[in-house]
């Protein structure tokens, strides 16, 4: 898999799992499955042990502990993640967790925030050269430039940045979410974001600027235990958060200025049309082109005079709207 894979046409859309499937391997099958039929491109999960993050016998470690991946879970996620035809990967929080994640043979790594400054970990993981999201919550723009830096001197340019406030849930005042076009402006990358706010309005903004990727939290129940349920998702939230995004991709639509399509029909405009039925090569003149009113299908009656001599490049049929591919400008 390339980044062209996953910033292509429409937007990339993460299910954050994360740890809200409770260490119940059957929950995350649940999780995997509610991700897949509300329309996500991947889900995600978080790899690593709480006693390389922090000192054992503090409240952290205890959360931590509480809500670790099991390595020899990974395999089976994997597996039934390509089942269901979703893709399935996982933030790396060390090199253990990078290893295990290669040998799964994920296509994508995510780097947390709260990694970034992990130099030798980014480094190794950089050196598989399959993409890397590499998230922005925890790090200076000096933090995210030296990432970027050390992934491409490694070879590896696959890289995307997710931008997000690790604020759990993030309010509208701290997300500042017009940092996506700068961070594009900075490192030219596909830039995404990680939303952590609550409802859909955050991913709206973000894809209207330009975001390629959205990552959101899943819950089957707010009401579950664990530090993550209660300002993720659930399922028929996050049905409609996507619905949302693939609705903003519509409106966005593509570049160019011009009349619609289903507006030139009836547009109060005058168009040139055909008169008759003419031959491929016929002179165009008066007796064989005319002026329609209220139809702006046909060329603009600006250039009818300018025509008159010009051939028909192929037959044309009576009652059909000139185009400029019909003619040949060749006297």
């Amino acid at each position: 898999m390339k980044i062209k894979d996953i910033i292509n046409k429409k937007t990339f859309i993460i299910a954050e799992i994360g740890s809200n499937f409770n260490q119940s391997l059957s929950k995350a099958y649940k999780l995997i499955d509610m991700a897949k039929s509300c329309g996500a491109d991947a889900v995600k999960f978080q790899l690593f042990k709480a006693d390389q993050l922090y000192r054992k016998n503090t409240k952290e470690y205890r959360v931590f502990k509480s809500i670790e991946l099991k390595y020899t879970w990974v395999k089976k996620l994997k597996r039934y993640s390509d089942k269901k035809k979703i893709i399935f990967f996982a933030s790396s929080f060390d090199k253990d967790s990078t290893k295990c994640l290669i040998k799964s043979n994920v296509k994508i790594l995510k780097i947390a925030s709260s990694e970034i400054t992990k130099l030798h970990d980014l480094c190794y993981a950089a050196s598989f050269k399959i993409p890397m999201i590499i998230s922005t919550g925890m790090a200076e723009l000096s933090d995210i430039s030296e990432a970027v830096d050390i992934c491409k001197k490694i070879g590896n340019h696959q890289i995307c940045l997710l931008y997000t406030c690790s604020l759990y849930p993030t309010l509208p005042n701290d997300l500042n979410i017009s940092n996506i076009v700068k961070l594009s402006k900075i490192f030219d990358l596909p830039i995404g974001l990680s939303d952590h706010t609550i409802g859909n309005t955050a991913a709206i903004s973000a894809v209207s600027l330009g975001a390629k990727i959205i990552e959101k939290h899943i819950t089957l129940d707010k009401k579950d235990e664990g530090p993550d349920h209660f300002y993720a998702a659930e399922p028929d939230e996050f049905r409609d958060y996507v619905r949302k995004i693939r609705e903003c991709e519509k409106l966005i639509g593509k570049e160019g200025i011009e009349i619609n399509t289903k507006v030139r029909v009836s547009a109060r405009r005058k168009s040139i049309f055909i008169k008759v039925n003419s031959k491929k090569n016929s002179i165009i003149s008066k007796k064989n082109i005319c002026i329609y009113n209220n139809n702006a299908r046909g060329i603009d009656v600006r250039y009818f005079n300018y025509l008159l001599g010009f051939k028909f490049k192929k037959n044309v049929k009576k009652n059909s709207p000139l185009k400029w591919q019909n003619i040949e400008f060749n006297k």
